[in-house]
């Protein structure tokens, strides 16, 4: 059973963004929706492609892999790496 099958991929994408937002932090959409933008722009290719593909078009781990020719496997881990970025990222910006 896939996970899209058992919730939302909407809900689990967002969630996994959700994690990278420091604990006990308030900001608004829309700062949050900036600084992530700026942080996409900042990204190399292909992670800024990986990105790109899940967080704003909601693709598919499976999809991204199709798309650039590679494992599910090594998607995960390149996005899990950028992931980690952003949270960096985030901290840095005081938010």
């Amino acid at each position: 059973v896939s996970v899209d099958s058992l919730i939302r991929r909407e809900d689990y994408i967002f969630e996994e963004l959700g994690a990278c937002i420091p604990a006990g932090c308030e900001i608004t959409h829309e700062r949050l929706s900036a600084l992530i933008g700026r942080f996409a722009e900042g990204l190399r290719h292909p992670d800024a492609g990986m990105f790109i593909r899940r967080y704003y078009l909601l693709n598919s781990n499976a999809e991204i892999a199709l798309a650039y020719g590679i494992s599910e496997n090594r998607v995960r881990s390149r996005l899990s790496r950028t992931v980690q970025k952003l949270k960096n990222y985030l901290r840095e910006e005081k938010v």
